[in-house]
């Protein structure tokens, strides 16, 4: 689902290309909003240039992909009272 192709749907699953965190979003109008959207902001801001970082939902969800993760460590996210473990994923082949 693309944000602004929402087609009178108030929620949707969604995964983005960057194997950010699966969860609910609520639809308003073009844009789009929820704890997964905010959680995977927050998880983008924390990854250096060409580098994916991903929750421990995400690795869990991927296993047999193919992907590889490495421990990236515990951050504190903006507006979650929780450090969230996160890892570097990338491909087996490089």
């Amino acid at each position: 689902m693309r944000p602004g192709d929402h087609r009178g749907r108030p929620r949707a699953r969604i995964r983005d290309q960057s194997r950010r965190p699966y969860g609910e979003v609520e639809a308003d109008g073009a844009r789009v909003r929820g704890v997964a959207v905010h959680l995977g902001a927050r998880i983008a801001a924390e990854a250096r240039a060409s580098q994916v970082l991903v929750s421990s939902t995400v690795r869990d969800l991927t296993a047999g992909s193919g992907l590889t993760f490495k421990d990236a460590g515990e951050h504190r996210l903006k507006g979650f009272e929780q450090p969230w473990q996160l890892y570097v994923a990338s491909t087996s082949a490089k």
